[in-house]
């Protein structure tokens, strides 16, 4: 049986574990933010606080950082920036093992379609709308095999 709860935020139910027996299990996910702009990865990281099911594990400014962060965090999900100085976010994804999901955070919309290249469970344009991060969590949390794009409905 799953288990759901009411996310404020979205207005919607969503799963949260499975229930066995009396107990519930509750999966979780290790985040890792990687933008180059200190402010947005707070802002992130704040947001991503109102979700108990994520624990930001690791956060990089610059591809090489993340490449080191995430090969020694190994985490289950990437929020990555793509426009960064020295090498796009998009390189990234050539330089470590891809055993995790990857959220792409833009400012900039013409990077989707070679975003999309990667699989990214979602593309979601800056600034991060709650509900857009909602939904991501949502299919994070469901283990959907088909990559949707809130973001994309701006």
């Amino acid at each position: 049986m799953i288990v759901v709860a009411w996310n404020p935020l979205s207005g919607n139910l969503i799963p949260v574990g499975k229930a066995t027996g009396f107990s519930v299990q509750k999966r979780s996910y290790r985040a890792v933010i990687v933008d180059d702009e200190w402010l947005i990865r707070s802002e992130l990281r704040m947001l991503l606080g109102n979700f108990p099911e994520i624990s930001v594990v690791g956060e990089a400014a610059t591809v090489y950082e993340a490449a080191e962060v995430i090969r020694r965090t190994r985490p289950d999900v990437v929020f990555l920036d793509i426009q960064m100085p020295g090498e796009s976010g998009l390189r990234l994804l050539d330089m470590v093992e891809r055993d995790f999901e990857v959220v792409f955070v833009t400012a900039y919309p013409q990077y989707r379609e070679e975003a999309m290249k990667f699989r990214p469970k979602a593309y979601l344009l800056k600034p991060i709308r709650v509900g857009d991060l909602s939904q991501v969590i949502a299919q994070l949390a469901k283990g959907k095999e088909s990559h949707e794009d809130p973001g994309s409905q701006r």
